[in-house]
């Protein structure tokens, strides 16, 4: 018997003391993470407020910037999945590190060349770079925290996301106003550095957190393959991955495209009033990502409240596409209940990496981000497509295209058509909740 066991409080004193020196170190690695989550939201939305600059620097008109922009996040979307692989063979820290890189260095190449193809190099880069992201704060959650924990984290980390987005937009359009475009983009890149710095020294992994640590000498990456394609068929990823493409397709359809030009058209408003109606989905998307996932770990009830929130989503959604005399608060309500319903898309990734081996965890995060990020680009361009379609032939005074209200309300179809879908899928779910009531 050693002198421990017979004092007993004392030894119980330091494990607690060993549980929270270790929930804090988890609690760094999840913030140091979660902050490059943020970060690239920042980078993300960057084109948005300086488009008459690029405009202005590179000689093009509205399309080319267009496509300046979407390059970022087709390159997004596609590494989603060599990203997730990445991060589970390699480990979160060695993955972050050299995506900060990425995501600096593509900054670099597009302010400092006038050259449209460097520039889009640059974008290309940052794309690449933002993929391990969320994919990196899913491994973090999944490995270093109870599964009672998880849906809190990951709503934590959807709302430092928007937060992200909507900050950084502020800040860096104050920042091209003072000092230009190149320049404030200069000093996010500058920022992006002490981010690697605050993950280089603070982002430590256990031994065990990764497979390469330790790699078994009859480790086969073929048969690894294997199972990551055996991971990915199942029906459950699937189903949680159809499910959050209806939940968030309102945020990827109104919120980042067509939603100020529908409010403009249908109720008249001015554009920076009918961008402040529309910015509601994200404020509410902030605060449901955060309510949603702790009811949801609070009540053990991931399923229905899944199920109702699509519910939810869908209704507004119709409501305020086929009801055109709404008040401005209605309007401004629904708005918000869209973004706040939506933020329970997190519940979708902690089911689906529940449900699959911990090895493969930001793998699982991956597939079901590409198929949210490809199907809402796809329904993005197919709604455009279709406004052409029935376009009556109208121009204002500069040119640009006017399309009516039916129009928008027949191409917006494609949108409530898969929010619909999405809503009967949600069905399939597993029964099974919240698979841990640990603290």
């Amino acid at each position: 018997m050693n002198d421990f066991d017979r004092f007993p409080a004392i030894d119980s004193f330091i494990a607690k003391i060993m549980i929270l020196s270790s929930s804090r170190r988890a609690l760094t690695i999840w913030f140091c993470v979660a902050l490059f989550y943020m970060y690239q939201f920042v980078l993300r939305v960057s084109p948005s407020v300086m488009m008459r600059e690029l405009m202005t620097s590179f000689h093009v008109g509205a399309g080319e910037i267009g496509s300046l922009s979407a390059v970022a996040m087709y390159c997004y979307a596609f590494f989603q999945i060599p990203s997730g692989l990445l991060v589970d063979l390699f480990g979160v820290r060695k993955i972050v590190l050299c995506s900060i890189e990425f995501c600096v260095v593509g900054i670099f190449i597009f302010i400092g060349t006038d050259n449209l193809i460097l520039a889009k190099l640059g974008r290309m880069l940052v794309g690449t770079g933002s993929a391990a992201a969320f994919l990196s704060v899913s491994k973090v959650s999944t490995q270093l925290f109870s599964p009672s924990k998880r849906a809190t984290l990951f709503g934590l980390t959807m709302a430092a996301g928007t937060v992200g987005a909507l900050n950084g937009s502020t800040s860096l359009t104050f920042l091209i106003s003072k000092i230009g475009w190149r320049q404030g983009l200069a000093v996010i890149a500058f920022l992006g550095c002490l981010i690697f710095a605050l993950n280089f020294f603070l982002l430590k992994e256990r031994s065990d957190f990764n497979r390469t640590k330790e790699r078994d000498k009859n480790f086969n990456i073929r048969i690894y393959l294997k199972e990551v394609l055996l991971v990915l068929s199942l029906k459950s990823c699937w189903i949680n991955a159809l499910t959050a493409l209806g939940i968030y397709l309102s945020v990827s359809v109104l919120a980042d495209l067509w939603g100020v030009s529908f409010l403009i058209q249908t109720y008249g408003f001015e554009n920076r009033q009918a961008a402040g109606i529309v910015s509601l989905i994200y404020v509410g998307l902030c605060i449901g990502s955060l309510v949603l996932t702790f009811m949801s770990d609070w009540m053990n009830q991931r399923k229905r409240m899944i199920q109702v929130c699509t519910f939810f989503i869908f209704s507004a959604l119709f409501i305020v596409i086929y009801y055109t005399s709404l008040s401005l608060f209605l309007l401004s309500v629904l708005f918000f209940s869209i973004g706040f319903f939506s933020g329970v898309e997190m519940l979708c990734f902690v089911n689906a990496t529940e449900s699959a081996d911990q090895r493969f965890s930001a793998t699982v995060t991956g597939f079901i981000n590409c198929v949210v990020m490809l199907g809402g680009a796809f329904i993005q361009e197919r709604v455009g497509k279709h406004l052409d379609i029935f376009w009556t032939g109208q121009l204002d005074g500069e040119g640009i295209r006017i399309y009516t209200t039916s129009a928008f309300q027949d191409a917006f179809v494609w949108v409530v058509g898969v929010v619909f879908v999405s809503m009967i899928v949600s069905c399939f779910l597993k029964k099974e909740e919240n698979p841990s009531r640990l603290s």
